[in-house]
């Protein structure tokens, strides 16, 4: 039942019409059944099997069915099952160069759920940059091939760097005259990396079989650790974007498991010390409201690291404050823009709230005690064009990009003035979202109110069963939602939008704008301006909503992104992702140790031994190489401008050693000269050395 399923076709029994699956499942798992003829580097595994396929090539919504049943296999009553899904997941398939993040999500889901993304590098080599999509992806791992002679790249495995600036392929494999199984009980020998990547595969399953509990995380480490590095003449350093790490050795790989692992960390630093004090900017709103989620935004900028930002708050003089930790939402961390989440049980009339900052040296500054009046909520006569910072309103869910200011893609400009509210202000939308803007609390007076307000939309409507929607919902609990209007497809005009409210007429109500999202294609996305409540109708205003055979295709688009536990949704009660009981970080700190009178560096640590390496956090110093094999080893601290250092350490198996390095700096000097011209003697203006 689990071990089979057909995205093209839907047949129930297993068929192979190509030939191509039947063959690279021999080199992960094949054998003849008395234990011969060993094709398959882990003879004996279990395995199941996905077509997506068919000598047309594939569809994205086939390849997409395909991943979400990997996830979680379903039974012949059609129920999920995410713990028979598999441990490893080999992809002897990929489409063309460059960023196309169509498949991103999927490869994601697949290292949450612990599988390992295992993926062909592509033939298409040798130039630059060709590592296919979905192996180019940070989160994939991207397999070349090698020649059976001399280890040797093969001409057609595809190189890199990847798009997103990483070494690709990750590691490489044998790909030329692979030996494996064909249907009819054949044998025959291929080439691609389409045979490479199943090697690996199999790796993958021996290392699991010695160690279940490694995480995607690990195997990754391990593979890559244990691997032969290979260069050439085009390649004279390890990694490269040729071989990756090199050839993927499974005996190196189980040993490392066997005889243990274990990781070293530490810090690298030169002599200093930080003595400038944080700095920050912050304007705190002018109004709050009860019962809301409150997000608060603060700039902070430091010489050296802003090691932590805090918000404390209480609503009265006699109440304990509270303290929430902040995140970092955007900027680096010598100078950043930080948000803490004050709760939604705020129903004082005043909140009473101030940051405390803490850089690298310890140094800490308080900003001034803000006093802010609290609110119940807005009713008629409210309007909000957006101009300013727009008080109580919210965003919130999953792949979340609502944002507020000038609009620079869709629209490209607002209603009126410059600023909106929008989906991305600089682009598309994300896959997979399901994303809420909510207003302020709204109480209404009896008799009619209406919602009215200004958009912009271009939402994705690919197929009937791949389409986002942007939905309009009210709800009295902000828990239970009702839909009151549904967008999709295009106005790509400003156009102006009426809802009735009366039927909650003596109510306190809460509004979202919420848009969900599939796994193909994304669009502009859903601007909002010029928001008001009247209790006048506006006679000019259209408002849209759709038929009912279209809202009958919306318990399909609602879940808040790819899970297995799928259920019915009811597309009158629309649930958005869940917003109650929103909790802030924790606002304990357990920062890295700091060495007195030290300032981080930015710097390598190598293994020179191994040739693994890794660099350090440029905020701290800090580093730490994950699961090596145990035994004595040379570590090496290098950075631009400084003399390197080394240390011997010994990594005992599922031990920590630590090893901290001070470098010193190479003395500084200057070099002046002409540059000239060789066959005049003239100088060159604006000569490059």
């Amino acid at each position: 039942t689990f071990n089979w399923y057909d995205a093209i076709t839907g047949q129930e029994s297993p068929y192979d019409d190509l030939g191509h699956g039947t063959h690279t499942t021999g080199t992960m798992v094949g054998s003849e059944p008395n234990g011969t003829n060993q094709i398959g580097v882990a003879p004996g595994a279990k395995w199941i099997a996905v077509k997506a396929f068919s000598s047309a090539g594939a569809s994205v919504q086939d390849l997409l069915r395909a991943g979400e049943w990997v996830l979680a296999p379903k039974d012949a009553q059609g129920n999920p099952h995410p713990e028979k899904a598999p441990d490893v997941v080999n992809n002897s398939w990929g489409g063309g160069k460059g960023i196309d993040e169509w498949f991103r999500p999927m490869v994601i889901n697949w290292r949450a759920a612990d599988i390992f993304p295992n993926f062909s590098s592509g033939n298409t080599g040798p130039g630059d940059g060709s590592v296919s999509v979905p192996g180019n992806y940070p989160e994939s791992f991207a397999v070349g091939a090698t020649m059976n002679s001399g280890n040797l790249l093969a001409g057609f495995s595809s190189r890199g760097p990847s798009p997103y600036g990483e070494v690709k392929p990750d590691i490489s494999a044998p790909g030329v005259a692979i030996r494996s199984s064909i249907p009819g009980g054949k044998y025959t020998g291929m080439q691609g990396t389409s045979m490479s990547a199943p090697a690996v595969a199999g790796v993958v399953a021996l290392i699991k079989q010695a160690n279940a509990s490694l995480t995607v995380d690990d195997i990754e480490d391990i593979l890559l650790v244990s691997a032969k590095p290979l260069t050439d003449s085009n390649y004279p350093t390890s990694p490269n974007n040729g071989y990756g790490y090199g050839l993927v050795n499974a005996y190196s790989a189980i040993s490392a498991i066997v005889n243990g692992i274990g990781r070293v960390q530490g810090q690298v630093v030169r002599e200093g010390q930080d003595t400038e004090n944080p700095t920050y900017q912050h304007t705190a709103p002018t109004e709050l409201y009860a019962n809301m989620t409150l997000p608060l935004t603060i700039q902070v900028q430091d010489n050296v690291n802003v090691r932590s930002v805090e918000l404390q708050y209480r609503a009265s003089e006699s109440a304990e404050w509270q303290t929430v930790a902040a995140t970092r939402t955007a900027g680096d961390y010598k100078s950043g823009t930080y948000q803490a989440v004050i709760p939604d049980a705020i129903q004082a009339q005043t909140l009473t709230y101030y940051w405390r900052i803490t850089d690298y040296g310890q140094n800490v500054v308080t900003s001034d005690h803000y006093a802010v009046p609290v609110k119940s909520g807005i009713s008629t006569g409210y309007n909000q064009d957006f101009e300013s910072q727009p008080n109580g309103w919210i965003s919130y869910g999953f792949n979340n990009s609502w944002e507020w200011g000038v609009p620079a893609s869709g629209p490209a400009k607002a209603a009126s003035g410059e600023k909106v509210y929008g989906t991305n202000l600089e682009g598309n939308y994300d896959n997979y979202a399901n994303m809420s803007l909510m207003m302020p609390p709204i109480v209404l007076p009896e008799g009619n109110t209406y919602l009215q307000f200004k958009d912009w939309y271009s939402i994705n409507n690919f197929t009937d069963d791949f389409t986002d929607y942007g939905h309009v919902l009210v709800s009295i609990d902000k828990q239970n939602w009702q839909q009151l209007s549904r967008f999709t497809g295009k106005s790509e005009t400003w156009t102006e939008r009426q809802i009735d409210l009366s039927a909650y007429a003596g109510k306190q109500i809460y509004i979202a704008f919420n848009v969900t999202s599939d796994g193909i294609n994304t669009s502009s996305g859903w601007y909002i301006d010029d928001v008001a409540l009247s209790t006048t109708s506006h006679t000019t205003a259209n408002v849209e909503l759709e038929d009912i055979q279209h809202q009958k295709l919306l318990a399909s688009q609602l879940e808040n992104k790819l899970e297995t536990n799928k259920r019915e949704v009811n597309p009158e009660t629309i649930q958005p992702t869940n917003m109650q009981n929103v909790m802030a970080p924790t606002a304990t700190i357990t920062p890295t140790a700091v060495q007195p009178m030290t300032l981080p560096l930015e710097a390598t640590v190598s293994v020179l031994e191994s040739g693994r390496s890794v660099a350090t956090n440029p905020s701290d110093g800090s580093y730490t190489l994950m699961s090596h094999p145990v035994g004595e080893f040379t570590l090496r601290a290098e950075t631009y401008g400084y003399y390197s250092a080394d240390q011997r350490v010994n990594i005992s198996k599922n031990g920590t050693v630590e090893a901290n390095f001070t470098l010193n700096p190479i003395p500084k000097g200057t070099v002046s000269g002409t540059v000239t011209n060789k066959q005049t003697g003239q100088p060159i203006a604006n000569a490059t050395l």
